[in-house]
């Protein structure tokens, strides 16, 4: 159960959506309320399920080498689209330590480190040196797909462990773990089209 506090704190999670200011400044601009939920938070894990009617080894296949930019095509309110990506060498998925460099529409990167392969199962990546509009919010992030096989096909799972910025990163995450939510689930549309027969 969250703590009472956590409920005396909408202006937060109402305002800083409907904003028209870059989102880091419109949350930086709310009255900062010392609550419980705050300061006991280090890691906040956010994941999004979808069934497709294809096999594990195709969906594993099309979401492991999809050019990035053809999964996360699409802005959801404040977080943008990914425009490229640059510094990646050889197939994404050849040997764990690999990097690339996430570009976004908005002129914020990160820097993506493979951290995990389990051919046909999952694959785990982690999120550093955030720049741009996520840099207040975002310290890192520990991210994974996992491919599960169901009698209507397969599960796949997109999640990530994001570690907050101090204070405003703390403080925003609820309003994060919604905008990332939506974007999620955006992805999802656009895997269901990419592996669409």
């Amino acid at each position: 159960m969250r703590p009472a506090s956590y409920a005396s704190r909408p202006t937060v999670r109402d305002s800083a959506i409907q904003d028209a200011r870059p989102w880091p400044i419109a949350l930086a601009s709310q009255p900062y309320q010392h609550s419980d939920y705050d300061f006991r938070m280090s890691d906040r894990h956010l994941e999004k399920t979808r069934t497709f009617a294809v096999s594990v080894e195709q969906a594993y296949d099309a979401v492991l080498l999809a050019p990035l930019p053809d999964i996360f095509s699409r802005r959801y309110l404040a977080i943008a689209p990914i425009r490229e990506v640059t510094g990646q060498h050889g197939e994404w998925g050849d040997s764990i330590g690999q990097t690339r460099t996430i570009r976004l529409a908005d002129g914020g990167t990160m820097l993506e480190t493979l951290t995990s392969i389990d051919q046909h199962n999952s694959f785990g990546y982690s999120i550093s040196n955030v720049t741009g509009l996520m840099k207040p919010l975002v310290a890192a992030a520990a991210g994974s797909w996992t491919f599960s096989a169901v009698d209507t096909g397969t599960q796949i799972t997109w999640a990530w462990d994001v570690t907050p910025t101090a204070m405003l990163g703390r403080a925003a995450m609820p309003v994060f773990a919604k905008l990332w939510s939506g974007y999620a689930r955006q992805a999802m549309d656009q895997i269901e089209t990419i592996l669409a027969p």
